[in-house]
């Protein structure tokens, strides 16, 4: 379509839409490379601002929810998020119905922005049911949705901790061992551990760590990341950077300093994981001598992990180009 197309009137949209039934659906949206569906996107840039734009697209989505095709089904519930405060019911009764998995699993990604909030526990209900779906996809949102109340939902998240696939496991091992470390402990033991997993299971215990009431819950969380943190345990997979960042929280343990520490001249771990430790050493605070050591040992490196530590070093301020 041409750059300089005259604007589009907004009832043009539908038929646009509508073309797009041609289209399949990919493993998570639409399939880009259908025609119709560019033309579609093309269109909606082109549609010419006019009063209650919001209201049209909400009402258009609404008008083409129930479309015999999933594309249409899949764009016009997408479309009914921009007034997302009064159609929640509508996607709701649709997610309800719809039974082709990749359109489930948009509807209940949509129903859980913060303005469905209103319908959380019809939808949390929805859920619960469909953590035995068929459909891989539809179990691990239908999971990631139960985890933002895994207090309520800890006995189906953790079945699917011991006994689901290992996206199941990834979608619930951070609420799980949010609450309850313990349940990871035999997990994170495996050397093998599928990275994100790792990740997820590394996250929720820093949750617990952090947040946690019960001091018991805090010290078997400190005692798992502990073993990640370790050097004598790290690899290229082990522990995940990001969760190396996240630790900025645990400000009261002089032993997280320590490790960190070690952390920066680990070798054998990932460059991720080294610069990261940088990064949460600066945060947290720690001796300016530990930190102008580190700068006096790593201002040469320029490659490779150790170079990574050094840019880490650069951006905290202890280096200068």
């Amino acid at each position: 379509m041409a750059d300089d197309a005259p604007p589009l009137h907004f009832s043009k949209l539908a038929g646009y839409l509508q073309a797009t039934a041609a289209c399949e659906v990919g493993p998570v949206d639409v399939d880009p490379s259908c025609t119709a569906y560019r033309r579609y996107g093309a269109a909606r840039q082109r549609l010419q601002v006019q009063p209650g734009m919001i209201q049209a697209y909400a009402g258009l989505g609404q008008r083409f929810v129930t479309h015999p095709s999933p594309v249409v089904r899949m764009l016009a519930a997408q479309l009914m998020t921009a007034q997302l405060q009064t159609t929640y019911l509508q996607l709701l009764v649709a997610a309800r119905q719809e039974r082709h998995p990749q359109v489930l699993m948009v509807l209940l990604t949509l129903l859980t922005e913060p303005a469905a909030a209103a319908g959380k526990d019809e939808l949390l209900a929805l859920a619960a049911q469909l953590v035995r779906h068929e459909a891989l996809v539809v179990r691990v949102t239908a999971l990631q949705v139960l985890g933002t109340m895994p207090a309520t939902y800890l006995d189906i998240l953790k079945d699917h901790l011991e006994h689901g696939e290992v996206t199941e496991q990834i979608a619930v091992c951070q609420p799980v061992a949010a609450l309850q470390p313990q349940r990871v402990a035999d997990l994170l033991q495996g050397l093998e551990l599928n990275k994100e997993l790792r990740a997820a299971c590394s996250a929720g215990l820093v949750q617990a760590l952090c947040h946690s009431h019960e001091a018991a819950t805090r010290n078997l969380a400190w005692a798992l990341l502990d073993r990640e943190l370790d050097p004598q345990h790290a690899t290229a997979k082990r522990p995940a950077w990001q969760t190396v960042d996240a630790l900025v929280c645990a400000t009261e343990r002089p032993a997280l300093l320590q490790r960190l520490r070690e952390l920066v001249d680990a070798e054998n771990t990932s460059g991720f994981a080294r610069a990261a430790a940088v990064r949460s050493l600066g945060k947290l605070k720690a001796p300016r001598d530990w930190l102008a050591d580190l700068a006096k040992r790593y201002e040469s490196q320029q490659f490779g992990a150790a170079g990574q530590v050094r840019r880490a070093l650069l951006d905290e301020g202890w280096l200068h180009k």
